[in-house]
C-alpha cells in the first residue's frame, strides 16, 4: 500500500505488536490522506485500487475481514478523490459494508453501526437493488440480535421481504423465513405467532422449488454450488425434515466452502432449531 500510496507514513509497531489495531491504523490514515488531497489523484490510481481490490479479495477469502475492510475503504478514498462528482460505486460500498460488518471491529456493534452508515449512501429504505437490500437485512438483523429492540427486526423483515418479491431468490428467501421465526418467537400476540410461523413455512417452500433447478446448472462457481445447498438444508431443517437437510448439506461441503461460509451455516441452523423448538403451532387444534 505505501509503495503505490506516496506521501503516507506507515504507522510505527508497538511493542505489543501488531494485529486488528494496527490494520486500523494504516486504513484511517490512509483514507484520510486520499480523501483530502488537494492534488487530482494520479492516473495510476485506478490500477492502484484494482490491485487493493485483488489483495481484498485474498483477505476475504482467509475470512481476514478486518484487512479487507480496510483495504476497500482505501479503494473508497482513492475512487472519491480521483472522481469528487461521481456517484459511488454500489458494488464497492456494498462490499465495503459486508467486510465491515463481519470485521466485529472495534466491536460487533459498532461495525455493524458503521456498515449500516456506508449502506445508507445507497438509500435501503427505498432501494430496489436486491444486493443492498440483502446487506442491509443482515446488517439490520444483526443489530437486532445484539440489541433484541424489535425496530431492527422490523426493518430486516421489511428489507429481504422487498428483496425476495424483487428478484424471487433464495437468498433474501431463506433470510425472511428465518426472521419470520424470529418474529414469531417474539410476537406481538399469539395470532400473530402462528401468522408469522406458517409464512415462514410457506417461504421455504418456495425458496426448494427456486433451489432444486439451480442443482443441474453447469455455470455456477463453487462457491454459489455451496450458498444453494446450503440454503436447501436450512429450508428443510425449517420444514422439520432433517434427514433431507443433512443429506444436501454433505453435498455442499464438498464444494470446498470457505471457513467463514460453513461456519456461518452452522451458526444459522443451529439458532433455526432453537426457534423451531417452541413452535407456536401446538396451540392450534386440529379439527
Amino acid at each position: 500500500m505505501y509503495t503505490f500510496l506516496h506521501g503516507l507514513n506507515p504507522p510505527l509497531r508497538g511493542a505489543s505488536g501488531g494485529g486488528p489495531s494496527a490494520a486500523a491504523e494504516i486504513a484511517a490514515p490512509a483514507a484520510a490522506e486520499v480523501t483530502r488531497g488537494s492534488q487530482p489523484a494520479a492516473a495510476g490510481d485506478t490500477a492502484t485500487a484494482t490491485m487493493l481490490m485483488q489483495q481484498a479479495d485474498d483477505a476475504q477469502e482467509r475470512g481476514d475481514f478486518v484487512t479487507a475492510k480496510t483495504l476497500l475503504a482505501t479503494v473508497r478514498g482513492l475512487m472519491k478523490a480521483q472522481y469528487p462528482d461521481r456517484p459511488e460505486d454500489p458494488t464497492l460500498l456494498q462490499r465495503l459494508a459486508l467486510a465491515t460488518y463481519k470485521s466485529k471491529y472495534p466491536t460487533a456493534k459498532q461495525a455493524l453501526d458503521e456498515a449500516a452508515g456506508i449502506l445508507r449512501v445507497l438509500e435501503p429504505e427505498t432501494s430496489n437493488d436486491t444486493e443492498t437490500l440483502g446487506l442491509w437485512g443482515a446488517v439490520q438483523k444483526r443489530l437486532w440480535e445484539e440489541t433484541h429492540d424489535m425496530t431492527y427486526l422490523n426493518q430486516a423483515v421489511r428489507a429481504y421481504e422487498r428483496g425476495f418479491y424483487l428478484r424471487n431468490d433464495y437468498y433474501n428467501g431463506i433470510n425472511l423465513a428465518y426472521l419470520l421465526n424470529v418474529r414469531a418467537a417474539n410476537p406481538e400476540s399469539r395470532a400473530d405467532a402462528i401468522s408469522c410461523f406458517v409464512h415462514a413455512e410457506r417461504i421455504r417452500k418456495e425458496v426448494l422449488s427456486i433451489c432444486k433447478p439451480l442443482l443441474d446448472e453447469k455455470n455456477l462457481s463453487d462457491a454459489a454450488k455451496y450458498w444453494v445447498r446450503a440454503t436447501m438444508a436450512e429450508a428443510y431443517v425449517g420444514l422439520g425434515d432433517e434427514s433431507n437437510a443433512n443429506q444436501i448439506l454433505q453435498e455442499a461441503y464438498q464444494f470446498s466452502p470457505e471457513g467463514w461460509m460453513k461456519s456461518s451455516t452452522e451458526e444459522q441452523l443451529t439458532k433455526l432449531r432453537s426457534l423451531l423448538v417452541d413452535s407456536p403451532l401446538k396451540y392450534v387444534k386440529d379439527t
